[in-house]
């Protein structure tokens, strides 16, 4: 190979196309494609265009759901859970909070928390609850990260995940 069929450093940069890319390969079934692919295209819709590369020059890697998505079962299954959590939980109130915070803070641990409040949201959703991301159950309290509500039952939850200060 010379080095003018190498490729270049840039289109090796992380984004949704290269992604799409690596399901060109014969290993990867029609299925696993089909499914990949709608994930990758959902994500790139709520993410941006620009995410993968946002996340990659800050975190030094790509969200493993999606950098391992196409080559292995369980990071596939994680990166169809992502997109589904948003599938469902779309047009629930303060979602888009949520999804602006895992754009903006590109740290793992942010995405992990996120992440979390979303899977919370669903399986509540899944179970009948009308789900609201980062609201008030009441106009003097303090936002709460998942308000949950059926019938005359109001909860209130508050998802934790540790994180190392940002410096």
């Amino acid at each position: 190979m010379s080095d003018r069929d190498a490729p270049s450093w840039d289109d090796l940069r992380p984004s949704w196309d290269l992604y799409r890319k690596m399901l060109d390969s014969p290993h990867v079934s029609p299925a696993r494609r089909e499914a990949t692919f709608w994930a990758l295209e959902k994500l790139e819709r709520r993410m941006g265009v620009d995410w993968l590369e946002r996340y990659w020059e800050v975190s030094g890697h790509v969200p493993y759901e999606v950098n391992l998505g196409s080559a292995h079962v369980s990071a596939l299954g994680n990166l169809l859970d992502f997109a589904l959590r948003f599938a469902v939980l779309d047009g629930v109130s303060g979602v888009g909070k949520i999804q602006r915070e895992m754009r903006r803070d590109l740290r793992d641990d942010r995405r992990r928390h996120c992440a979390l409040q979303l899977e919370v949201g669903a399986l509540a959703a899944r179970e009948g609850y009308k789900v609201t991301f980062e609201d008030r159950f009441h106009p003097g309290a303090l936002p709460s990260d998942i308000v949950l509500r059926k019938d005359e039952q109001v909860l209130r939850v508050e998802t934790f995940a540790i994180m190392p200060d940002k410096a």
